[in-house]
């Protein structure tokens, strides 16, 4: 019995002992000289969101803008850069390895949210890169690519560079990190010293993982860091006991994502362990972002004595902001801000541009010269090979008519011309009963599908039935009779007033309602929004009734499909100042969708294409005029 007792107590003195061992050997009770980070803490905090030929990351800017705001209240001195160009970012990572990073007692931090991409070298071996704003994507343009995107070869060789101490990369994107020293992440346990070199390295997800649009990474490393992630429990957050912590709630998450870990594979470099204390989340206030269009609006803060500037630290409430600019129409808008979170409120004022009305009472508006991206919308999960996603720029602004032209307007042309249609002598594309299109040859302008309403309503109703040379024959006389200068708009100038500064599917965002368009429904390339779309009579209406977009152009979606200037060809898949397409072709490019289209086919980068000679009764058009 008494052995039994004294092998008890010895079990306990021997775990007792063990425990003491393993605490002496963590850092939890080590010399705390090993423990205290350094003095110094600097953080490089990026974030892109507004790519220019990659998907859009709605959440990327805020989760960057939010993780500034809290290393901000920690004690770093950040630099803070949104959506950088390719040039800015390198300038940016430079500056911050080689000037920032030169005192060895110095922390360092770099954070990136955005894109990520994995390719194979001819060795075999995945390299990771991070992507700028205006990178292309490499099967586009593969020199231009390697010029613009960041890789993991050159963000490795940087930290190398760098005198100061600790170093760690947070980047919340998916890419391979297999040209470093892969870690499994773990808890160290054996005696460390932060004052040896560290640089280390922990990204969201792996090679060709999907990139959520809302990252619970970001959600995640912020938890981490404000305490969550201590598992030793000695009030310091280690990058080991961080990443141990993410790679678990990652596995958790279930969003596809799977935390990489790695350390540089200079082991001289791999030593010690990154070291900072847990972020305190601010409670007395929150941080404001604006971000406008056009960009240099003036924002005001109309309940508060504080005078607004991007990034304004603001006590938690309720705020009514005012946004103004010269030319469009003045918003106000509320906003409630939250204590310890970073508020980012877009906001597109809506053109105030001249209009004038010319002697067909019809109503025009200006359209300043600019640039836009056009083709497809980059977040849809889908590709149409005629709509290759590229830079245009418009040298030259122009009026564009507010509505489709009306029979009412194209009636005066023709009782003033004695104009004969192509469809009053060789017939209309017309949609049968039975579902099919048949060219019929008694149907034409003077008998479209509205032919049975009221003559007050028919002559608002838009013009159909009318092929490209009618359309082309309308602006030559209204040219000779208002002595200006009318054509029918060409495809970019087309795109360009109909998305009215948006880059989404359509120019009201990524859904459509019976408010914003005459179509047949959403259909299956859109099935969240179908709830939304129950559809119109399958017919025309009068041009006008529903809502216009944010430079005041109605039906550009919808109602009827509206011929365009240009021959049907390939885009140039580079930046083009005022595109006319191909000298010559088959076919002439209409736009826009119609009554019985899907959304789909109405969506602002849809390209369609029909004989320059025939007409259909879901074709129409509207026309431009220059200064």
């Amino acid at each position: 019995m008494k052995h039994g007792v004294y092998l008890a107590r010895f079990a306990g003195w021997l775990l007792s002992a063990f425990v003491t061992i393993i605490s002496l050997n963590t850092r939890s009770i080590a010399d705390p000289s090993v423990l205290a980070p350094p003095k110094e803490k600097d953080a490089l905090v990026v974030g892109v969101s507004r790519y220019e030929q990659w998907p859009v990351l709605p959440h990327a800017v805020s989760n960057a803008r939010q993780m500034a705001f809290l290393l901000e209240h920690a004690g770093f001195k950040v630099t803070l850069l949104i959506d950088p160009a390719a040039d800015q970012l390198k300038h940016a990572i430079s500056v911050f390895m080689h000037e920032t990073g030169r005192t060895t007692e110095r922390s360092l931090l770099f954070y990136y949210a955005g894109q990520g991409e994995t390719r194979q070298m001819p060795k075999g071996q995945n390299v990771g890169w991070i992507i700028a704003r205006d990178c292309p994507r490499r099967e586009d343009a593969p020199e231009d690519f390697e010029q613009k995107a960041i890789s993991i070869y050159q963000l490795s060789d940087f930290s190398k560079q760098v005198n100061a101490r600790q170093f760690l990369m947070l980047l919340d994107t998916s890419l391979s990190l297999d040209v470093l020293t892969i870690s499994k992440p773990a808890l160290k346990i054996s005696t460390i010293s932060t004052n040896q070199p560290i640089r280390q390295f922990i990204a969201a997800g792996g090679a060709n993982e999907p990139i959520p649009d809302r990252s619970i990474f970001s959600d995640y490393l912020i938890k981490g860091l404000a305490g969550a992630a201590d598992a030793i429990k000695d009030d310091h957050i280690a990058a080991s006991e961080l990443a141990v912590y993410l790679s678990q709630q990652m596995a958790r998450g279930g969003d596809g994502q799977h935390l990489q870990y790695a350390l540089h594979p200079d082991a001289d470099l791999a030593k010690g362990d990154f070291i900072l204390d847990p972020l305190q989340i601010p409670k007395d206030c929150g941080r404001l972002y604006v971000d406008t269009l056009p960009a240099n609006a003036t924002v005001r803060l109309l309940n508060s004595r504080q005078k607004f500037q991007q990034g304004i630290d603001l006590a938690p409430g309720k705020y009514q902001i005012a946004i103004s600019a010269e030319g469009f129409r003045s918003q106000t808008k509320g906003v409630i801000l939250t204590a310890g979170s970073s508020s980012s409120t877009e906001i597109a004022l809506d053109a105030a541009t001249p209009k004038l009305v010319n002697s067909l009472d019809m109503e025009l508006r200006w359209v300043d010269a600019g640039s836009f991206y056009m083709g497809k919308a980059v977040n849809t999960d889908y590709f149409v090979d005629n709509e290759i996603p590229h830079t245009v720029q418009l040298t030259q602004g122009f009026y564009a008519q507010t509505t489709e032209l009306t029979v009412g307007q194209f009636e005066r042309f023709v009782e003033a011309t004695k104009h004969q249609t192509d469809a009053e002598r060789s017939g209309c594309w017309i949609h049968s009963e039975d579902g099919q299109w048949r060219r019929e040859p008694n149907r034409n302008w003077r008998q479209a599908s509205f032919s049975a309403k009221e003559k007050t309503t028919a002559g608002s109703m838009p013009i159909t039935c009318v092929s490209w040379n009618d359309a082309e024959a309308f602006v030559r006389w209204l040219s000779k009779k208002e002595g200006r200068i009318y054509r029918l708009p060409t495809e970019a100038q087309w795109e360009y007033a109909c998305r009215a500064g948006t880059k989404t599917s359509f120019a009201f965002g990524e859904c459509l309602t019976p408010k914003h368009v005459n179509h047949a429904g959403a259909g299956p390339f859109f099935p969240k929004c179908a709830a939304l779309n129950p559809p119109h009579p399958l017919a025309p209406i009068p041009v006008g009734q529903l809502k216009s977009n944010a430079w005041g152009f109605y039906d550009m979606h919808g109602n009827v499909a509206e011929w365009c200037l240009d021959w049907y060809g390939p885009y140039q898949d580079n930046i083009v100042r005022d595109p006319m397409g191909p000298q010559a072709g088959v076919e002439k490019v209409f736009r826009g969708g119609h009554y019985l289209n899907l959304a789909n086919e109405c969506r602002s980068a849809r390209r369609q294409s029909f004989p320059p000679d025939q007409a259909s009764a879901g074709i129409g058009f509207r026309v431009i005029m220059l200064p």
